[in-house]
Order: C-alpha cells, then structure tokens, then sequence
C-alpha cells in the first residue's frame, strides 16, 4: 500500500490547473498501489484553495499557511513539501510546470529519494509503479522505476485529463507550519567554526584609482 502526496500549484489563492492533472495521477496510481492520497497546500490566504481541493476525493488537504509567504520560493516549499512527506507517504507529486520542475528534485534530494520527471503515464508492475517518460526529445518514450523508499514524480498536465470533483464528505483538514526561510527574512551566510564574514565593501572603497601615465612613463611602456 502507498499513499500519495500531491503539492498544489496555487497563485494568488487560486489553483492552478496542472494541478488537477496531478490530482488525476494520483487518484489512479493510488487506486492502483492500494492506497489512498493527500493535497498539500502551501502559501498565505488557502480557505478557498483548501475548499476547492476538498472536492477531488482527497483523504485529506494538508495546509501550510503563512502570512509572510508571497509566492513560491524554493526556501519554503522544498523543505515543507519534504517535512510532510516523511509522514508516511511513498509518492510525491508535482505538475511539471515551471516551479513543478523547480521543486521535484530539491524534494527528492531532502529525502534521499528517486525522482520521475515528466512523465506520461504509469503502470503497475510486480507491485510497484512504472513510469512512462519521454526521451530523445520526444522521439521516443522509455519506462522507469523508482528504486528508493520514496519517489518523487512530475506530471505532465498535457498527459493527463483534469480530474473532476466528486461528490463525497470533504476530507479532514490538516494545519502544518510552514518550513524554510521566508521571503521577508534576511539570508544568513553559513560559516565554519572560527570564521568571520568580510565587511561588504562600499563604493570607493577597496579600489585604488589609478593615476595617469605621464609621457616618460608612457615611452617607457
């Protein structure tokens, strides 16, 4: 049995729709694993995000909410993703958009876990999944495997129709907080033991204004 975890793709507290393609992969691959899934939601404002990802048949919506978060960046989304993951889910799932792309394999390298990207379809196989994928610039299409605990997997929201809401009790509602830096706080530098940051040099300083050659110097070059 595996449970599946799609992270949503939600701007300006709207879904996106690649992530109805996702939500597509995962209601079918976790009929086929014999499990069930989840949506993740992350960022600020999801009350009406939550609700309308509560009508594809989720077990539950998990979200992330945070005032100080304004968009997607990595510093956020990778490490919460992650954290939830390790909840007790075998698949996590993102549209193979811009950030899709972007996110997958900084989630795969936080757990350790093998990573699918693009893929257009799967199947069951000896009781796991195989995807299918494109290669050589889509002349040909290759099947893989996801050898590791965990699998991380982008969809293409071409491949896979929209799922459609369904009509069942909404899901349980998960409150998590949300990981990582925000994009209000400042990066801190990390340092070994011992060292010391260099003052950020101001204009003017740290550059000697070279003087010009004056003819005996010139004929000398």
């Amino acid at each position: 049995m595996t449970d599946i975890l799609v992270v949503a793709e939600i701007v300006g507290g709207q879904v996106k729709k690649p992530t109805f393609a996702a939500i597509a992969f995962a209601r079918d691959a976790a009929k086929a694993a014999g499990g069930s899934f989840a949506i993740l939601a992350i960022g600020a404002g999801l009350d009406a995000a939550a609700k309308e990802l509560s009508a594809f048949g989720a077990s539950k919506v998990i979200v992330a909410e945070d005032a100080t978060i304004k968009g997607y960046t990595t510093e956020v989304f990778a490490p919460t993703a992650a954290a939830v993951a390790k909840g007790g889910f075998g698949i996590v799932v993102t549209a193979a958009t811009i950030n899709g792309r972007d996110l997958a394999p900084r989630v795969a390298a936080k757990l350790g876990a093998g990573y699918a990207p693009d893929i257009s379809g799967f199947k069951a196989e000896g009781g796991k999944l195989a995807y299918k994928r494109p290669m050589y610039a889509g002349n040909a299409y290759g099947w893989l495997t996801v050898e590791t605990a965990i699998a991380v997997v982008s969809v293409r929201p071409t491949e896979f129709t929209a799922a459609e809401r369904e009509r069942r009790r909404e899901p349980d509602r998960e409150g998590r907080r949300a990981e990582g830096r925000r994009g209000g706080e400042p990066r801190v530098p990390r340092l070994r033991d011992g060292q010391e940051r260099a003052p950020r040099a101001h204009r003017g300083q740290g550059h000697r204004r070279r003087r010009p050659l004056d003819q005996e110097q010139f004929e000398a070059c």
